[in-house]
């Protein structure tokens, strides 16, 4: 049919380049509403977005919307609005944060907290979390406590120093350990006790060896045993 989308042909395929001529991004309007006919149900999981694109460009992200720079957040006027309605029609409480990384700025981290609060509940949240960002920034962890964000992915990658510089992440394993722990205690010492954390690391980056890679296993088993490790 006639169309104003972009369709290229490459070996007999045709394809729509959305990344190209069609973005997504930025976008401030990233209100979703639900109909009846999603037949959503209380314990489910919804997936939430306060903005699209990432501010970092790690050497191993195939992702295209990295590196931006400027204010990627949604307009948060309508983030209240989107979490009542959910729960007032579905009794839903559980989110997703599909951010590619939910604490990229303490001012949208804030912003966030301020609606959040606003809420007669408090919904349980999981999402991406920048390792080094938590750990030197306390007060990231306090905004994050109060929008109920406490199960996090931290994308450490390695804890080799050399390992990690060669894809962008240049703090000190040591302050990230102690960060992390410190993070750990806030969020089990806050009123809802809550904290899970899931610990990603990649084998085989430069100037990784196996048994730096190891000890980086053994400090995960011996500090986080009751965390998810993926590799």
């Amino acid at each position: 049919k006639e169309s104003h989308v972009v369709i290229n042909e490459t070996m007999g395929l045709k394809e729509v380049n959305c990344d190209l001529h069609h973005p997504c991004y930025p976008q401030k309007d990233l209100l979703v509403k639900y109909e009846d006919r999603d037949f959503l149900m209380p314990q489910e999981s919804m997936t939430l977005e306060f903005s699209r694109g990432c501010k970092f460009a790690c050497k191993f992200c195939s992702y295209n919307v990295i590196g931006v720079r400027g204010d990627y957040t949604r307009d948060i006027s309508s983030l209240y609005n989107e979490l009542q309605e959910n729960y007032d029609r579905f009794g839903i409480t559980n989110y997703s944060v599909a951010d590619e990384t939910v604490n990229d700025s303490v001012e949208k981290l804030r912003l966030i907290a301020e609606q959040v609060k606003k809420l007669p509940f408090k919904p349980d949240m999981t999402g991406y979390i920048r390792g080094d960002l938590i750990a030197a920034r306390p007060e990231d962890r306090v905004y994050l406590e109060e929008m109920g964000l406490w199960s996090h992915y931290y994308g450490i990658e390695s804890l080799n120093h050399e390992a990690a510089k060669t894809i962008g992440k240049g703090m000190s394993p040591d302050k990230i350990k102690q960060g992390l722990l410190d993070v750990r205690d806030y969020f089990k010492q806050s009123d809802t006790g809550r904290y899970r954390n899931t610990f990603s690391m990649i084998a085989g980056l430069p100037h990784e060896t196996t048994e730096t890679f190891i000890d980086g296993l053994k400090w995960n088993a011996e500090n986080m045993p009751e965390e998810a490790l993926v590799i």
